[in-house]
């Protein structure tokens, strides 16, 4: 059997974008040279403060853009500052339409520039890159309140931006908010969380998947499955891989009363049907449940062997019927009024 790892690209949705990135670093250290966003703008005039502990040289500024150069850390690394937003725009980056703020890293350092003589304006850039890994530190927000809601967070620090203990990528976004209100009909959520090398190899990585949707408006039911009426349909995918499985482990699962686990309104039985799979550290495995009111389907597999997955499905209950914290995280569960079951991990979803 081919197992298939898709690939999940960023949104090229940005409100909030803040990318560092160098193109040829010095001293390695951990995120943006300084905290982003701070500075504000009124009526399109940019004010930004300088950060503590850095040396903020003249700056270039029209109606919604800023240009400055910073001197930053015990390097003295030099950086040069972007912000932008629109001409007309009053607020926090937090808050606006749209912002972005950037910071380029410079090819030498004050100290390195000093003790090697820079003649004629030229930098040491091959001294300077020699050894040192290229980098990139973003931060994104995208936040739309029109329609359906959307927020969208991502963080990414590789290279020389890589912090100890922190993953690589994060990324989590939020489609209709929770199905509390009268006028949201589906929930979606979406966790990516990726750990990297130096090189930018990914090492690991989590993908939470998690989908709620108010069956009663769709087929025609008398009200809104968090009020009583309707039906409630959930879909929850967890995978793990790499180095975010530290340890072997095994899932099982019992061969159900209905479907996949052994005749009822699906003819037959899978090959997949009930049993057990087993993972070692490393391995790529994976977690599918779904339900709705009085059926459930889960199944497990292990996508780095060529076994088939294990599956099993019931119609007296929604399950799910086995789970396994960690690898998996939390147990989502199934309410008449319940809300999606969120992602697992990274800033607290």
């Amino acid at each position: 059997m081919s197992k298939n790892h898709n690939k999940h690209p960023l949104s090229r949705r940005v409100l909030w974008l803040a990318i560092a990135a160098p193109f040829i670093p010095g001293t390695v250290t951990g995120g943006p040279p300084i905290p982003f966003g701070g500075w504000s703008v009124n009526n399109g005039n940019i004010t930004a403060s300088c950060a503590s502990g850095a040396l903020c040289g003249p700056s270039l500024s029209t109606t919604g853009m800023l240009q400055r150069e910073l001197t930053v850390g015990a390097d003295n690394g030099r950086y040069i500052q972007n912000i932008l937003t629109d001409s007309s725009a009053s607020g926090l980056p937090g808050t606006l339409a749209f912002s972005s703020e950037s910071f380029v890293k410079q090819g030498w350092s004050a100290s390195t520039w000093n003790n090697t003589g820079g003649i004629n304006g030229q930098s040491n850039a091959t001294t300077e890159s020699s050894g040192a890994a290229s980098g990139l530190s973003s931060l994104q927000v995208v936040r739309d309140s029109s329609g359906d809601s959307m927020l969208l967070t991502s963080k990414i620090n590789t290279g020389w931006a890589l912090e100890a203990g922190k993953p690589s990528i994060e990324i989590t976004q939020n489609v209709g908010g929770s199905l509390t209100s009268s006028s949201v009909d589906m929930v979606a959520d979406f966790s990516y969380i990726a750990n990297m090398d130096a090189s930018g190899n990914r090492t690991g990585f989590k993908l939470d998947l998690a989908q709620t949707v108010n069956g009663s408006a769709f087929d025609g039911g008398g009200g809104r499955g968090w009020s009583g009426g309707g039906s409630i349909n959930k879909m929850v995918m967890r995978e793990r891989a790499g180095d975010m499985v530290t340890s072997s482990g095994s899932a099982s699962i019992s061969s159900g009363s209905g479907g996949f686990g052994g005749g009822g309104w699906s003819s037959g039985t899978s090959s997949g049907s009930g049993g057990s799979i087993s993972w070692s550290a490393g391995n790529d495995i994976k977690v599918t449940w779904i339900a709705q009111s009085g059926f459930g389907f889960q199944a497990y597999d292990n996508l780095s062997d060529s076994r088939d997955r294990i599956a099993t499905s019931s119609i007296s209950g929604t399950g799910p019927f086995t789970w396994y914290d960690p690898p998996f995280g939390p147990k989502p569960s199934y309410s008449s009024g319940g809300s999606s079951g969120g992602g697992g991990g990274g800033w607290g979803w």
